[in-house]
């Protein structure tokens, strides 16, 4: 699919590091963990809360992170999701040569880039900011 990013690094967008930098399924609440893809979720079986978290950041299995708690009184676990866009801040790449950077579907830039190659999310890389103040997103385009 030529709109999913191409990751350059030796873990997928879906994959979950503990704080000892090991691959796993998921993490316990209260562990400490990194996420490739910017996205992960917090909770059991389907109720789960899903948050954007900075790549690669070291981020807490906890309520306090991802805004409440999803199944009070149960235990719970983190996991990275797959995304199909980026935060702001990543690196990524576009087979298909073409990336957009904004905060909604009307509110973005879209630009070519070199196909494959590694370029960072950031209003730098996309000639301006389409919406100053709020959290923005990168994903790649079809041709």
């Amino acid at each position: 699919d030529a709109r999913k990013p191409v990751w350059h690094a030796d873990l997928a967008p879906d994959e979950t590091l503990n704080h000892f930098g090991a691959k796993t399924i998921h993490v316990a609440e209260n562990a400490y963990f990194r996420c490739a893809s910017g996205r992960a979720s917090f909770g059991v079986d389907e109720r789960r809360y899903v948050a954007d978290v900075r790549p690669r950041a070291r981020i807490r299995c906890g309520a306090e992170t991802f805004g409440g708690d999803p199944a009070f009184g149960e235990v719970k676990w983190c996991r990275c999701e797959r995304s199909d866009h980026v935060a702001e801040g990543a690196f990524f790449a576009c087979a298909s040569g073409r990336a957009s950077f904004g905060a909604s579907e009307d509110r973005r830039h879209v630009v070519r880039v070199m196909p494959s190659a590694r370029v960072r999310c950031g209003a730098a890389t996309f000639g301006g900011d389409p919406v100053s103040g709020v959290a923005k997103w990168c994903r790649c385009e079809a041709r």
